[in-house]
């Protein structure tokens, strides 16, 4: 059995390495956290990880498969080089490029908010079936007999235990339904053309709990369902402060491409606006602020606006 640490990482150590001050895993970073709406600084160790995160559940195999070997190993491992080569200016190889799309395909399924959306539809067709099953006395009390295991429970108590219980599937039922995800999102990614965005120097990238984003574009209604096969919705990922991947679909009969790209301040701005408001837990920069831009007037914001936006839409947190 392979040994490894509790404290598994939902974005990888070797992605949040890159938006540190120092480029380094022990390097410093500079945290918003959103649920408690607050700043603290952290390094890549203690951020984005949690407890048993890729637990694997199942009679005769090593717990830590999927943490210490496809993510670590197979996934992770062959990225490093590939993310070291864009951070430094370099053009990935054929060989590279397929690694770093690999690398974002698998991280767009293993993020808390996909794990999120499952835990939720769980709990809402939970919800739904408790309440037809609870519709009437007589319903709840035909149940009661086909299910002896609800004798002593009253209709009351099944309608209040439904509404105040939340369903979480284990970190084992999440990865098989999740994993079989990864080859058609691979081959979605591959499809595309990408631009490796160049910042400026003095203006950062983010990585967030969400790292990757799909941008809604053309002109359906921005909350219209988007998704990797969709025309109109750029794929982004920021790899650095100073580097992000932004993928699009090639004209028709096109052979995807890879080139560079140098963006302005705004661009930036406007690359982690679309980054920030797709998080759920947390924005890391590599210093005590960045750009964002306003929804109100388009405006270029610092960090502390956006702190103080979080503070407004959740009174006294």
């Amino acid at each position: 059995m392979t040994s490894t640490p509790r404290g598994h990482h939902y974005v990888p150590l070797v992605l949040l390495a890159g938006f540190t001050a120092t480029g380094t895993k022990t390097g410093r970073l500079h945290i918003v956290d959103l649920v408690r709406r607050t700043t603290y600084p952290s390094t890549p160790a203690e951020t984005g990880k949690e407890k048993d995160y890729n637990l694997i559940e199942v009679e005769g195999v090593d717990p830590f498969a999927i943490e210490s070997g496809l993510f670590a190993t197979e996934i992770e491992g062959p990225a490093g080089p590939a993310l070291a080569t864009v951070r430094s200016g370099g053009v990935p190889s054929d060989e590279d490029r397929q690694r770093l799309l690999a690398f974002m395909a698998m991280q767009e399924l293993r993020g808390p908010s996909r794990r999120e959306a499952y835990d939720d539809f769980t709990t809402r067709a939970m919800r739904m079936l408790m309440a037809a099953v609870t519709d009437t006395e007589e319903m709840f009390e035909a149940q009661k007999r086909a299910h002896p295991e609800l004798e002593g429970i009253s209709r009351e108590e099944a309608m209040e235990w439904a509404s105040n219980t939340k369903m979480a599937w284990p970190p084992t039922g999440h990865l098989q339904a999740q994993l079989p995800s990864f080859g058609p999102i691979l081959d979605l990614l591959a499809r595309r053309s990408w631009m490796v965005l160049i910042a400026p120097a003095g203006v950062d990238f983010v990585c967030t709990d969400n790292p990757v984003v799909i941008i809604p574009a053309g002109t359906r209604p921005v909350d219209a369902p988007r998704g990797f096969a969709s025309a109109d919705a750029p794929v982004l990922m920021a790899v650095g402060r100073q580097h992000a991947l932004l993928g699009q679909w090639p004209p028709d009969g096109d052979v995807p491409v890879w080139h560079g790209m140098n963006v302005d301040a705004r661009t930036v701005a406007m690359m982690n606006t679309c980054a920030i408001f797709k998080a759920h837990r947390f924005i890391a920069s590599p210093t005590d602020n960045f750009t964002w831009l306003r929804g109100s007037d388009g405006s270029i914001a610092d960090r502390a606006a956006l702190v103080e936006y979080l503070k407004q839409q959740a009174p006294g947190l």
